[in-house]
């Protein structure tokens, strides 16, 4: 037997086994929004921002309907500046924890506030050697 089908085989059963504990139709319809979406050919700096800081919300084992809920408020969009990445990166990550942390801890850490700052002044450090 080929290496090859060895690992068709193995991830055959994977998918067997998941789909042993599945809950349909929840699972199949969920499986099949996922499989229609498509990847934007061109993202703006800004939208590139606001996917990013969203995904670090939800990182680190944070608890996802308590970070959606955060997210909800619009919290997120008001401290980060709607997602502006110049503004974004002139942000100071620590000042950001001292006004905001209160009413977005549940996603956990406060070095995730820290990680999009430093996103935003990557977008722009690399934006402006383009």
């Amino acid at each position: 037997m080929t290496v090859r089908r060895i690992c068709f085989k193995k991830i055959d059963k994977i998918i067997a086994d998941i789909n042993k504990y599945k809950i349909d139709p929840s699972f199949s319809e969920e499986v099949e929004k996922r499989d229609l979406r498509s990847v934007p050919i061109r993202l703006t700096d800004n939208k590139l921002l606001e996917i990013f800081s969203t995904l670090i919300a939800f990182s680190g084992q944070a608890k996802s309907d308590r970070v959606r809920e955060v997210l909800d408020t619009g919290i997120f969009r008001k401290m980060f500046a709607r997602f502006d990445v110049a503004q974004v990166a002139l942000m100071n990550p620590c000042d950001l924890v001292d006004m905001y942390w209160d009413k977005v801890s549940p996603i956990r850490y406060q070095t995730k506030i820290f990680q999009i700052v430093m996103f935003a002044r990557r977008i722009r450090k690399n934006r402006v050697t383009l």
